[in-house]
């Protein structure tokens, strides 16, 4: 990711006062990403901060770029941050398995910019695929047997919910102890080897500690 510039963290910020010289954030998707496409939009004044390649996000390149400028983008364009920008695609998508979370957009806002907030963590810490590991629950494991934690599952992999649980359960038998288990994720105890069996499960987007007792045996 390049370094990003001095910019409104969100089209919130964009008053009705608005100039053509303001500076402001966009999101344009694409149907490639390649040098060609990212020269284009640079020739047509996009300072580019980062690009996302994915099944959920598609192809998009995040950038700022002149109000003026706006019009000269091609592409579809999203004025959004990028950290906006992934956040109402996971409302979208959480909103199509439970149409009930259109009636709960606070609750919604806070689990979507959470994961993209987890996934910035993730790139920082150079996790390429798997869940970010509190740092103090690999400690514990090496000390305890079973320790409290709480899987929290991607938001794209609700709708396969039943399909992953099976396989958790499956792979991990008594090394992880279930409380309790839904959709968005597992609370329970594991163990170090039930740990070790998670790292690269592409549907976890984070494994972090429960003030809980310790289960000793």
């Amino acid at each position: 990711m390049s370094c990003k510039p001095t910019t409104p963290e969100s089209s919130q910020d964009i008053t009705n006062n608005v100039t053509e010289d303001t500076i402001v954030p966009v999101a344009i998707k694409v149907d490639t990403i390649d040098n060609e496409t990212l020269e284009k939009l640079k020739a047509q004044g996009l300072l580019i901060n980062d690009t996302e390649q994915s099944k959920v996000y598609g192809n998009v390149v995040f950038g700022v770029i002149n109000q003026s400028a706006i019009k000269n983008l091609s592409g579809e364009i999203k004025q959004n941050s990028e950290k906006e920008y992934k956040s109402n695609v996971l409302k979208t998508v959480a909103i199509d398995y439970n149409s009930g979370w259109a009636s709960n957009d606070r609750d919604l806002t806070f689990l979507t910019e959470g994961q993209v907030g987890l996934d910035e963590r993730r790139e920082k810490a150079g996790i390429i695929i798997g869940p970010l590991i509190e740092q103090q629950l690999i400690e514990r494991v090496e000390k305890e047997k079973f320790v409290p934690i709480a899987i929290r599952f991607r938001i794209e992999a609700w709708d396969n919910y039943e399909e992953n649980f099976k396989e958790i359960q499956s792979e991990l038998d008594s090394n992880l102890k279930i409380e309790k288990s839904g959709s968005a994720g597992i609370s329970g105890y594991i163990n170090k080897e039930g740990l070790e069996k998670l790292k690269n499960k592409e549907y976890i987007i984070q494994i972090a500690m429960r003030n809980t007792k310790v289960i000793q045996e």
